[in-house]
């Protein structure tokens, strides 16, 4: 899925729109609950290489919120990493 069609997701099913709170690094767009402004979801551009994967470039990464059991089982699929920079439990 491409960033353009993860945002237009979330503007459609949530009805959010993303926040650029860094200058340092503009492309990441966080993803905030309209409730409480507490974020759900960022989406960043980061090295491949720091993600142990083959090639030069950045990869698009969403980083996603949930339960720590339900992590588990999503972490057994084909493209999903532990968090990047995130806590590896929540």
């Amino acid at each position: 899925m491409s960033r353009e069609a993860v945002l237009h997701y979330a503007k459609r099913k949530y009805i959010t729109e993303p926040d650029y709170p860094w200058a340092k690094f503009s492309n990441y767009a966080v993803l905030r609950h309209k409730e409480n402004s507490k974020w759900f979801g960022l989406l960043m551009d980061v090295d491949k290489e720091k993600l142990n994967i083959e090639g030069e470039g950045t990869v698009d990464v969403l980083n996603v919120k949930c339960d720590p059991e339900l992590s588990s089982i999503l972490r057994k699929e084909n493209g999903i990493l532990p968090a990047y920079h995130m806590n590896k439990e929540h």
